[in-house]
């Protein structure tokens, strides 16, 4: 208890150590000493940019439209340069912020004479006039952009200073840790010692095979559960965002609101890969067996699929859907294998090729194909693709990512149906699945 309470106290201080270093660093960024710099330089710079454009637009050899464009970056980076962590940063630094309003004022006061040239002598005159107006700035500016980065660079050595002295204080730490981990160690040992003394080998085992079974599918079902509350959460606070209904969303950052939102829905299925899995394992795995129209149930998840399919330029084609066909079965989970199978091609597909889905009657038996135009399963991989975690070793398979549980899933759900999937396949041409389910009886 002495060796677990010393390295208790030791991961303690660490993680304050470096819960301290994170906050420190998180404040890399705009609200930063670095982020001031960044914009009082791009105030000075564009500045510039605008006036090298007028000045050119006065001699006719830049469009209107470039003049315009400057014009109003330069208009942007000063609006926010005057609001937020950046202006209350600029005003710790003892910066007059009075020069930015008059560069706002001398943007007003420009603006319609910029959103009206168009090439006559009397607004190349104009052009030159403007310029000659926005150059009063450009000493100020310098001026500001110099005293920014001296507190800066003097906010940077204090910075520097407080991370070494936590990584001194951490390295200290680690010492005793080590030290602790190391007694740990011995402890282990001789209690391993004292145990094979007084137990049987195979009694041993047991236990310790029973306590990591019994460890493993409580730690699956506790993390499963305890990420698919955020992550719902956070997947409707992006899809909310990327809608627009709280106000429009700044172009720069749609891009990085749709990789968030892809990588949400990426995490989200892993999860319950893993839920799945473990309930297949297990035998908990319920099914709602009903009848209903297989034909219907596959156009609809085909339709649902189309916009995941652009995201890779794949689209999803029905070639050949009988309609009318029944089947008793769980459309919830058989919609799950769709959702696997569809997944897959769409990801593992040529980029602007398709997806072709068929479904058929053969004797008594509804059968399903999905084909896509990857570059195939290599022919000693096929004997595996459904096993657990098994993943197609190929450089598009690890780029694309994934648990390796998918068509796991899907073969055990199909096989609960009384049905059968299998795969054909040629390197370079792409892969067929074919899922056969029996019909629904007549009455």
């Amino acid at each position: 208890w002495g060796v677990f309470s010393i390295l208790i106290v030791g991961l303690a201080a660490v993680a304050v150590s470096l819960m301290s270093m994170k906050v420190r660093m998180e404040g890399i960024g705009p609200e930063s000493a670095t982020g001031p710099i960044w914009f009082t330089t791009g105030v000075e710079f564009d500045m510039l940019r605008l006036q090298t454009a007028l000045m050119g637009y006065s001699l006719g050899g830049v469009e209107a439209d470039s003049v315009r464009t400057h014009f109003d970056i330069l208009w942007s980076r000063v609006s926010h340069i005057q609001r937020g962590a950046v202006a209350e940063k600029l005003i710790e630094y003892d910066v007059d912020m009075a020069k930015y309003e008059q560069v706002m004022t001398a943007l007003k006061d420009a603006e319609s004479q910029v959103l009206s040239l168009d090439a006559t002598a009397a607004d190349r005159e104009t052009a030159e006039q403007l310029a000659l107006m926005f150059d009063q700035f450009h000493t100020d500016l310098r001026s500001i952009s110099l005293t920014v980065l001296q507190q800066s660079i003097s906010d940077a050595n204090e910075m520097r200073g407080s991370l070494l002295g936590m990584a001194s204080a951490q390295i200290y730490l680690s010492m005793v840790i080590g030290g602790a981990v190391i007694l740990l160690i011995i402890v282990f040992i001789l209690d391993s010692v004292w145990s094979v003394r007084e137990f049987k080998e195979k009694d041993a085992l047991l236990h310790k095979a029973q306590a990591a079974d019994i460890a493993k599918s409580q730690f699956v079902s506790v993390v499963n559960h305890e990420l698919r509350t955020p992550l719902t959460s956070i997947k409707a606070s992006l899809a909310l965002l990327n809608s627009g209904a709280i106000g429009q969303v700044p172009e720069k950052f749609r891009r990085l609101l749709d990789i968030a939102e892809r990588n949400c829905n990426h995490l989200t299925t892993l999860v319950k890969d893993l839920l799945d899995a473990e309930k297949l394992t297990s035998g908990t795995m319920k099914y709602d067996f009903e009848a209903f129209d297989l034909s219907k149930a596959i156009e609809e998840d085909i339709d649902d699929y189309q916009s995941y399919a652009k995201a890779f330029d794949v689209e999803i084609l029905a070639k050949g859907i009988e309609p009318g066909i029944k089947i008793h079965g769980d459309r919830g989970r058989l919609g799950q294998v769709m959702s696997n199978l569809l997944s897959n091609a769409a990801k593992f597909s040529v980029s602007g090729s398709a997806v072709e889905v068929r479904l058929t009657t053969r004797d008594d038996r509804a059968v399903i194909s999905v084909t896509d135009s990857g570059r195939g399963i290599p022919e000693n991989e096929r004997s595996h693709i459904f096993d657990r975690f098994h993943q197609v070793d190929t450089s598009s398979a690890r780029e694309r990512g994934g648990t390796g549980l998918g068509l796991s899933i899907v073969k055990a759900i199909v096989e609960a149906h009384k049905g059968e999937v299998t795969v054909e396949s040629e390197m370079g041409k792409g892969s067929t699945f074919y899922v056969n389910l029996p019909l629904e009886r007549s009455a």
